[in-house]
């Protein structure tokens, strides 16, 4: 009997111990336990940098390529890069423009502009740190692009249908993104910095708002937003269509109406409105020549590049599911036929509408169209932009939409169809199987878009490569085989397959005048006197440009007609006063002529010739020594 208090605790004991589910306890709570922390901190992080190294590998070998053609007057003539402070244009920078190319870059787009002079600062004019900063800019966009897409799927609307692999998707889209080789035009082609500059300070505004919806952190990450939209403003027009994405991306996904949106932030856009505003400045104080005659003859009114714009919104789509061919320079021709018109206005209407609809019930899934539409709007809807219809750098952002629609269509469709098959109706995993599919498909299209992106930089290598290439998938583009010549003769001057990429590009235009220039340059070099011919050419067809004058002029001095040549160079340094290889050929051809008229014993000729070297330049030193000894002075 003495045992029996022993007894009576174990029994006591076991009874608690039941009582209380201690792994359940621990697992329903509300927090997440540190395992699942760790976990998927190391997967973030791991998505990150698959990021990095895909855009890396893919950009690999475009650090090497040359600059070309836009290349040449925004950043080789453009002599407002020369400085980095003080922020702003130099004394007289107009009369030092050599090639007026670069004048909306400077004055409508000034941020971009100091970029290029930050370049220049770091490493003159090698294009290698071009490339490199157009490469990073693109890795910062792509990484803005995950982050974005993280928290849009974390969003209160799409948490509960997408946030299960939320990581999943949105490394998907990033990569699929990054990679995509539609986007080489704005990273390969420098000038087109432009687009992607603009590009990365859009992402960066709307990732602002995105973290600023938190009232914790509000006014610093909404603060960062509105710099971010100034930036971007300064750096190409596309940003002006940033105010009106993001106020419906924050009724879509953050506040649920306008009128929330507005009353919970409504001083960040009241910034926006003043980003606006700044850019309106710039657009007033500068000039674009964009709208009206292209140097290839083409031209288009409102009507006729609204029309044909309902194709090319069609042909970016296709090229973004099948990237090929990818053009540098495309020669999109007119739609004015009633099929050209009738069934691409059918589909774009169709797709307008639904995303019409979708926004009008505020639906998540329409602001993938609205983000479509409106981005590619300033480009690609009714105002004419010369012949241009068609610029891949364009769809920098807007191809952020028919990607993301196709992942998440791909996603939801694999979830359906592995649910059906026999083998999971008998206790498989679908949920499993259909991630594994999706991830196997995303990799495989990955690497072959990467893979075609190397390629493709490879055509950026050489400009005689990219306009080989130019010329063979667009052989009507007149403007393409003028490059391709010019390309061929900056390798061999003497080249006679520069003179026929000229020629050609003169029969398909014949009113081109800069392949009639440089044609006769071509010819000069091969001492052939019908040079002559398309100097005047060159000349008649666009009397103002003060090259083609120089041109003419130095043709006679290489011929010895001195009296000719100062004439035409005289003209020249007219409208250049800036340049400074049309100075220096127009003193010596003076200083020749001078040198003609003492040997013929006209001493008063001389002096006058020598008065005029010093004219253009007070410090020559010969032109005052010989006027000294001539008693001119």
């Amino acid at each position: 009997m003495k045992s029996s208090p022993k007894k009576s605790k174990h029994p006591q004991n076991k009874t608690n111990f039941k009582k209380i589910p201690i792994n359940k306890a621990v697992r329903t709570s509300s927090a997440p336990i540190l395992g699942d922390q760790i976990q998927n901190h190391y997967y973030f992080w791991g998505a990150v940098c698959l990021i990095v190294i895909a855009v890396l590998l893919s950009y690999c070998n475009s650090f090497s390529g040359p600059f070309i053609y836009d290349d040449l007057s925004v950043i080789i003539g453009n002599p407002t890069i020369r400085h980095l402070w003080p922020f702003g244009l130099p004394q007289n920078w107009d009369k030092d423009l050599s090639d007026w190319g670069a004048y909306h870059v400077i004055h409508i787009r000034p941020i971009t502009n100091w970029t290029f002079a930050l370049n220049y600062a770091l490493g003159g004019p090698n294009p290698f740190g071009y490339h490199v900063f157009n490469v990073l800019m693109h890795l910062c966009s792509s990484l803005l692009v995950f982050g974005i897409i993280r928290r849009t799927f974390l969003s209160k609307p799409l948490k509960e249908r997408w946030g299960n692999h939320v990581l999943l998707l949105s490394l998907a889209i990033a990569l699929l993104w990054a990679v995509h080789p539609l986007q080489t035009n704005a990273i390969d082609y420098i000038t087109q910095r432009l687009e992607s500059l603009a590009g990365f300070f859009y992402l960066a505004t709307l990732y602002c708002l995105i973290r600023g919806s938190d009232p914790k952190n509000a006014t610093r990450w909404l603060s960062i937003g509105v710099l971010a939209a100034f930036l971007g403003m300064g750096s190409k027009e596309t940003m002006v269509t940033a105010p009106v994405v993001l106020l419906l991306y924050d009724r879509t996904f953050l506040a649920g109406s306008f009128k929330q949106a507005l009353v919970k932030r409504g001083w960040f856009y009241a910034g926006l409105v003043l980003a606006w505003v700044f850019l309106a400045i710039l657009l007033i104080n500068g000039r674009t020549g964009s709208i009206g005659t292209s140097e290839r003859g083409g031209t288009s009114d409102t009507c006729s590049y609204a029309a044909t714009q309902l194709g090319v919104i069609l042909h970016y789509l296709k090229l973004t599911v099948w990237p090929t061919p990818l053009i540098l320079d495309n020669y999109w021709p007119v739609a004015n036929t009633l099929n050209a018109i009738l069934w691409p206005g059918l589909v774009v209407a169709t797709m307008a509408g639904l995303t019409l609809w979708g926004f009008i019930k505020n639906r998540p899934w329409a602001f993938i169209g609205m983000w479509f539409f409106i981005i590619l709007s300033p480009s690609s809807s009714f105002v004419p932009i010369m012949d241009e219809y068609v610029n891949e750098y364009r769809m920098y952002l807007p191809v952020l939409a028919p990607i993301t629609l196709l992942t998440m269509g791909l996603y939801a469709g694999l979830q359906q169809a592995v649910g059906k098959l026999p083998l999971i109706k008998k206790g498989g995993r679908p949920n499993q199987v259909a991630i594994h599919a999706f991830a196997l498909i995303i990799a495989a299209a990955v690497i072959a878009l990467g893979i075609t992106t190397y390629e493709r930089n490879k055509d950026y290598a050489s400009d005689i490569g990219i306009w080989s290439d130019n010329v063979m998938k667009a052989p009507n583009n007149p403007r393409a085989h003028g490059n391709l010549g010019f390309a061929l003769m900056a390798k061999d001057g003497r080249s006679e397959k520069a003179s026929q990429e000229f020629r050609k590009a003169i029969n398909l235009y014949p009113g081109m005048a800069s392949a009639h220039a440089n044609l006769g340059i071509s010819l000069a070099q091969q001492e052939k006197r019908e040079a002559l011919e398309e100097f005047k050419m060159a000349i008649q067809l666009n009397p103002s440009q003060g090259s083609y004058y120089a041109n003419l002029g130095l043709f006679f001095e290489q011929q010895g007609e001195l009296d000719a040549a100062i004439k035409q160079l005289k003209i020249a340094h007219d409208r250049m006063p800036g340049d400074h290889n049309i100075k220096t050929h127009l003193e010596a051809a003076l200083s020749g002529r001078a040198k003609q008229f003492y040997l013929s014993g006209n001493k008063a000729g001389a002096i006058e010739m020598l008065k005029q070297v010093l004219a253009i330049n007070p410090n020559n030193l010969d032109a005052n020594t010989n006027l000294l000894m001539l008693g001119g002075k």
